[in-house]
């Protein structure tokens, strides 16, 4: 197992549902699923993103209490799969792909001033394994701090299979005392908070690499199966607060709950790789 899987499955807390009725037979797991799709959705438009770029963290990780532990989980990519879940067990992570990117550039006897591969190839070794972001821990718990409240009450209808002349009435409730969309990309630039880092990241070499469609290696790399599909950008931190979904038919009421007390992740952001270069620079 990874060090980075070791490292985000320690931090991953599950929430488990609080049902407010013992009936098993009121709300199906689907039903159930499908009120979590709704939270999924509202929550993608409060932070106005994508639904398709936005995905659930199962339960909430917790922030972690240093930079490495979160400069991790920006650094695991997203399967390119249609899950709203973010599965931190990402074998494969931006910072290795980024490597795999550069093992494949052509190395020139005269580097491009405007994008020395060369130095990009150096640079990334030099980091020696230690690939950090340019947000610290410090820089996100500030954020954090000063970041607004967040409510958002919403509510929705579906059919019962079971009754087609009832409807499932499914009510959102979500509120936290901080909330937080905060953006970071890999570390490109010299900053008095990561004093005794090395920079690794080059965007002008990923640009070099997807721009070069004659490439053998661009259907494995950028493809619609290549291994560099979304990236992560932003993650949404809460501290202080819950969302609740209540499943409501013919007058019998479920509840589903989730809350967060701790600094945690309630969701990442990701980026399709053709979107990402635009996005950073």
């Amino acid at each position: 197992m990874s060090k980075l899987l070791m490292r985000l499955l320690i931090f991953v807390l599950i929430s488990f549902p609080c049902d407010s009725v013992s009936d098993s037979t009121l709300v199906s797991s689907d039903v159930t699923q499908l009120a979590i799709n709704f939270w999924h959705q509202q929550l993608s438009q409060y932070i106005n993103v994508d639904a398709e770029q936005v995905k659930l963290a199962q339960g909430n990780i917790v922030l972690g209490s240093n930079s490495n532990q979160l400069w991790n989980i920006y650094n695991a990519n997203s399967s390119s799969s249609a899950s709203i879940y973010y599965d931190p067990s990402q074998f494969n992570n931006f910072a290795s792909d980024y490597g795999m990117i550069l093992y494949h550039l052509p190395v020139v006897p005269k580097p491009n001033p405007d994008c020395n591969i060369n130095q990009a190839i150096i640079d990334f070794k030099t980091a020696n394994g230690q690939y950090p972001w340019n947000k610290t821990i410090d820089d996100i718990n500030a954020a954090l701090t000063n970041s607004n409240a967040m409510s958002l009450n919403a509510s929705t209808t579906m059919p019962s299979s079971s009754n087609a002349s009832s409807n499932y009435v499914i009510k959102l409730k979500a509120s936290y005392q901080r909330f937080l969309t905060y953006y970071a990309q890999p570390y490109y630039q010299q900053s008095s908070e990561l004093t005794g880092n090395s920079t690794w990241y080059y965007q002008c070499a990923l640009s070099t690499a997807y721009n070069d469609k004659t490439s053998p290696y661009w259907q494995s790399t950028f493809g619609e199966k290549g291994y560099m599909q979304q990236v992560t950008v932003a993650l949404v931190v809460v501290e202080n607060g819950s969302y609740c979904l209540t499943m409501t038919l013919d007058n019998k009421s479920s509840e589903h709950c989730s809350a967060s007390t701790k600094p945690s992740i309630i969701a990442v952001v990701f980026s399709p790789i053709d979107e990402l270069l635009d996005l950073w620079h």
